[in-house]
């Protein structure tokens, strides 16, 4: 369903796990090479709580006692939980998340910052498909692309 058709179900929101897979070509500026890797992330939701996980698995070639090409990967994993509001006439979902007091004093966030909320505008739910567009974060200013999420049946 569109928001053009009518308010969005949230029943669907809770009825599955939804997954999005994408490769990543990133390159840093102090490195002309781009870093290769695979961005696995999942969302699930409660009646009120969600968890939002983000895998990254890198994946590197390395020559072991004469055994060319192995492949070595690497794992970073993040996993985020809290409270959220939907939205079926606007079309918005709001996460929100409380941040530990290590990354809360690495991102030198002001005291009343403790909680980080991430807006994201729905743009398709369905039996087959949620697409997310990240409108603004708390925290960070960007490019925000669109996120298609399948779910895991």
């Amino acid at each position: 369903m569109s928001p053009i058709e009518g308010e969005f179900d949230k029943s669907l929101l809770e009825k599955y796990i939804w997954k999005n897979d994408i490769l990543i070509d990133e390159v840093f500026t102090d490195n002309s090479s781009p870093e290769h890797y695979n961005r696995v992330t999942t969302l699930s939701f409660t009646a009120t709580q969600y968890t939002h996980t983000v895998q990254d698995s890198v994946n590197n070639s390395f020559v072991l006692k004469g055994n060319k090409d192995q492949v070595k990967t690497a794992d970073r994993i993040s996993e985020y939980w809290g409270d959220y509001s939907f939205n079926g006439q606007d079309s918005t979902l709001v996460f929100s998340y409380r941040v530990n007091e290590k990354l809360f004093n690495r991102l030198n966030l002001s005291s009343d910052s403790m909680i980080i909320y991430n807006t994201y505008k729905i743009i398709n739910l369905s039996e087959d498909e949620l697409t997310l567009k990240l409108t603004n974060d708390s925290v960070l200013h960007g490019y925000n692309p669109v996120m298609t999420f399948k779910p895991i049946k």
